[in-house]
């Protein structure tokens, strides 16, 4: 197992014992309390761990570890003793006495209390206690105490508090499995909150728990089956042991990823599972979530190639199924585990989420129509428990010979509403159960914002980026759920085919190979760009006209391009892919209408990174093929037009793409043939590539299953427009030279590599410096760098600018400690590290390290910042003029999270655009550095 990053000092180990009943206060709380059938089958489990992360209130709060230590810690002591008069078995100790024919919980007033660890930690608080990071499976062991557990005698309950200094803190549980279920441990940690909030009000109209053993009906004795069952284990027939089932260490590589399903998303799935005649089945937001995680999970692990069958686990609350129903209120387990079983191959398949959502409905609605058929099969809880056990690729310790299909569980619930455990300090920040990671589990709660689910599961690092590949495809349809997706409307889908005359030169057909330039791009995902354009008109006939001459100079410009036109296709009987157009081939060409406010897109303004999706077509894929190029006309009435365009980047970069863009304008605007400049070169004999690139690079794609295409963006995250004018430029160029010089001299370094004090290095430099400041992570964290170079002059031979393919390449560089390049004179490191990658590749040429170069992609760590530079000022793309005047705006939609696009001011100026996309309160605080810091230069 990987050590854990997470480094914490014990300041404290204590006990806190229950505040002593006055005399006016009663509790019902028991001294000793035995185990019921519910109870007993979770006897030998490991504990159950839970985490509840709490941001300070007062970020300006001085001194925040005395703040720690003199107000929070000693309320949160105060209210736990408070509370746990009203929960004694959590005090006490779980035995099982000769005299038993089943364990008891027992407390001794005289000497027991619970185990308190309060601690320190320097590590990232935001990071630990984020959504759209993957963390390490083990990152949270430090935070979660140990629970005291031996053969003889078990504890029920250990907590430990972690001060996160200048941050927050996070409060860690430990709880036996067979002392309470996840509704009993959420109403301890309910009752905790209160009473702190409330300071010191111990209201006895609050709801307490209800410890009456009597309301459980066992008329099978199942209690006594259970318990025996147990005793039988481990070389029987006597064996009372208490310690819990051996896990084995958390594999490494195991990463931690949350995800959230929104309620208006989760409503989309049911609708739509509605149409394929779904509807009679039980579609909960429980059922249709797992159904989904389910779909997900056994296509991100590939379970169809091992097994037909697959399985999933869940708990039902019995409290209300049972004949006589059980007060809500009830303290221990009184849930049920059920397990359902799928075709594995079809759970993968077209309708996988509609056979999941049956098999899931079908187990619930059964035990729902008759009270107590909950409890069917349940005198083999036990041995199922065991059995599945067993199975688990995480446990250790008990032999089965039986083989059946792996099964995921899912744990906790949206209804347990855990983020309303506030103590005073707010809602938590975020809350995890730990203990999933040594199980194939996946924890539900609702989401902080309460509308919605959280997923919380660890996987492997690759099948967790598969996973949120799969999870994330959904997002796009459900995003025709959102406010802003419902504003558009789908006027005319259709295709536009090239232009092509009756002469007999008229091309019949064309095929253009790939070469290794385009197979190191094969996976990456396409290039989406918005054009925005300014039209000022409400004459039906003028756009009318505008549209008809858009189509027809398409046509014009499409026999130009025809591999635009065809498709990247890979037959069976082929052994490498190629582009291939047929007559007949066309490009799609969607028109809508958008009835949103069109300069919401074109001011340089922070707006949501999703919201734009509408405007973008997508490529038709499927298992041997795929289109190229996707257009879509998007109308606002009286105001303009947005020409969305995708591109596939196995077949061009971004200069070629620019280049169409720019000839489809020249040809809309003056109706004349093209001119040579803007008329794609494809002799590809040229490139030369003796070392089989080409085989390198696409073996390295087709042996990574996952796919690198970033999941569609969050509801956090944002996109934006900033803006270098020419002057701020040259200020910035004078600063970082002056800075460059002074951090030379005074490291004594001679034989630095010259300084590059380009308009794209300033402003990467700049842009970069500003997000490592605004993001979260450790100040320790590595940052990188991949400068895009286009290699049509740098090949040897070299290429014509109007080569039309892919022709870049893109060169990693270390910038440097995120700490370090935060400091004042970090634009001047960066800049001075770009410059060093682009010195190499001039002076070594670009092909040096090409074998090795997609490789180091995959090595940086999760741990590191990686920004990618993407598109170019020398593109030009403000001059696609269509008859209509420059783009009010350009966005190339494509630049997420982890890159930034620079390109040229509209105004022609000298100035540089920068777009970007980053979490709302990453945005915030870059839009402030970025406009500070320029200014003081």
């Amino acid at each position: 197992m990987e050590q854990s990053k997470t480094v914490v000092k014990i300041v404290q180990v204590c006990k806190v014992a229950p505040s002593p009943t006055a005399t006016t206060t009663t509790t019902d709380s028991p001294n000793i309390l035995p185990l019921t059938f519910f109870d007993i089958p979770w006897l030998r489990f490991p504990p159950v761990q839970r985490l509840f992360f709490y941001e300070f209130p007062n970020q300006n709060t001085n001194n925040t570890t005395s703040f720690f230590h003199s107000d929070i810690l000693p309320r949160l002591k105060h209210s736990l003793s408070l509370t746990l008069k009203h929960f004694l078995p959590l005090v006490g100790n779980l035995t099982w006495p000769q005299t038993s024919y089943k364990p008891i919980f027992v407390y001794d007033e005289r000497s027991d209390a619970v185990s308190l660890t309060v601690a320190e930690t320097d590590v990232d608080f935001y990071r630990l206690s984020g959504t759209n990071e993957f963390l390490e499976a083990t990152e949270y062991h430090p935070l979660i105490p140990n629970l005291e557990v031996s053969h003889e005698r078990a504890a029920a309950l250990a907590l430990q508090i972690t001060l996160f200094r200048n941050c927050g803190f996070s409060i860690g549980m430990s709880m036996h499995h067979a002392a309470l279920d996840g509704k009993s441990a959420q109403l301890f940690v309910k009752t905790w909150a209160d009473m702190c909030r409330s300071r010191d009000c111990d209201d006895d109209d609050r709801s307490k728990p209800l410890y009456d053993r009597t309301v459980i009906k066992d008329p099978m004795g199942l209690d006594s089956i259970f318990a025996k069952q147990l005793r039988d284990l481990d070389n029987g027939p006597d064996n009372r042991s208490l310690m819990p089932w051996s896990f084995k260490q958390v594999p490494s590589g195991s990463v931690r990823g949350t995800f959230q399903l929104t309620r208006v998303k989760i409503e989309k799935l049911k609708q739509n599972l509605m149409t394929n005649n779904i509807e009679q089945v039980h579609l909960s937001t429980f059922s249709v979530t797992c159904a989904y995680i389910w779909v997900c999970l056994n296509k991100a692990e590939e379970i169809y190639l091992s097994s037909q069958i697959s399985a999933l686990g869940f708990t039902v609350d019995s409290r209300s199924h049972l004949v006589d129903p059980v007060p809500e209120t009830y303290f221990g387990n009184c849930y049920v585990g059920k397990v359902v079983f799928a075709d594995a191959k079809r759970l993968v398949g077209k309708e996988g989420l509609a056979v999941a959502v049956k098999v899931i409905g079908e187990s619930i609605s059964s035990f729902e129509s008759i009270k107590g058929s909950v409890l069917n099969g349940a005198e083999n809880l036990v041995s199922s428990f065991i059995e599945s056990f067993s199975r688990s690729e995480y446990s250790e310790g008990i032999a089965t010979t039986t083989s059946r299909p792996i099964v995921y569980y899912i744990a906790g619930s949206p209804g347990f509403e855990v983020y309303s455990s506030d103590f005073g300090w707010g809602r938590p920040r975020k809350t995890d159960v730990v203990s999933i990671d040594r199980a194939r589990a996946v924890s539900l709660s609702e989401t902080r914002e309460g509308d919605g689910v959280e997923v919380e599961l660890v996987l492997k690092t690759q099948q967790m980026e598969a996973f949120a590949s799969f999870f994330a495809q959904a997002i796009f349809i459900l995003l025709m759920a959102q406010p802003i997706r419902n504003s558009i409307r789908i006027l005319d889908i259709s295709n536009v085919t090239p232009f092509l005359s009756d002469s007999p030169d008229s091309v019949t057909e064309f095929s253009l190979p790939l070469t290794f330039l385009d197979t190191f791009s094969f996976k990456f995902p396409p290039i989406e760009c918005l054009f925005f354009y300014s039209i000022k008109t409400s004459d039906p006939s003028l756009m009318a006209s505008t549209l008809s001459n858009l189509r027809h100079s398409l046509s014009l410009t499409l026999q130009y391009f025809l591999p635009l036109a065809g498709k990247l296709t890979w037959p069976p009987t082929s052994q490498r892919p190629s582009i291939l157009y047929k007559p007949g081939d066309s490009v799609s060409f969607t028109l809508a209408e958008f009835t949103v406010d069109f300069h919401h897109f074109t001011r340089k303004h922070i707006h949501g990174a999703a919201e734009s999706r509408p405007l973008i077509p997508n490529l038709i894929i499927n298992d041997v093929s795929s289109s190229i190029m996707a257009l879509q006309i998007t109308l606002f009435p009286n105001i303009g037009l947005c020409i969305g365009a995708t591109f596939h980047h196995a077949v061009l970069d971004g200069k070629s793409s620019a280049m169409f863009m720019k000839s489809w304008a020249y040809i809309s605007k003056t109706n004349t043939p093209l001119s040579p400049e803007l008329t794609p070169f494809y002799d590809r004999t040229t490139i030369k590539d003796p070392d089989d690139l080409y085989t390198t690079y696409l073996n390295r794609w087709l042996a990574n299953t996952a796919s690198v295409k970033e999941p569609e963006a969050p509801s956090d995250w944002v996109r934006a427009t900033f803006e270098l004018k020419r002057g701020e430029i040259n200020n910035l160029r004078r600063w970082v030279s002056m800075q460059w010089e002074e951090g030379n001299k005074s490291a004594r370094n001679l034989n630095a590599s010259p300084l590059r004090l380009t308009s794209f290095v300033l402003a990467s430099a700049y842009v970069l410096t500003t997000m490592v400041k605004a993001t979260e992570g450790e100040t320790n964290r590595r940052v990188y760098f991949i400068v895009t170079a286009n290699y049509r002059r740098r090949l040897d031979p070299p290429l014509p600018e109007n080569y039309f393919g892919n022709c870049v390449g893109s060169h990693l560089g270390y910038a440097g400690e995120a700490g370090e390049l935060s400091k004042e004179n970090g634009s001047a490191i960066v800049a001075g590290k770009i410059s060093e990658v682009i010195n190499e590749f001039e002076k070594k040429g670009v092909m040096e390290g090409a074998k090795e170069r997609i490789k180091s992609w995959g090595v940086l760590g999760t741990e590191s910042q990686m920004v990618a530079i993407t598109w170019s000022p020398q593109f030009d793309v403000y001059n696609c003029d269509f008859s209509w005047g420059k783009p009010e705006k350009i966005e190339i939609s494509s630049v997420h999270r982890k890159t930034i696009s620079l390109m040229e001011s509209k105004d022609g100026s000298g100035g540089l655009e920068i777009g970007l996309v980053l979490k709302k309160h990453e945005m915030d605080r870059f839009d402030n550095l970025f406009g500070t810091n320029i200014e003081t230069l």
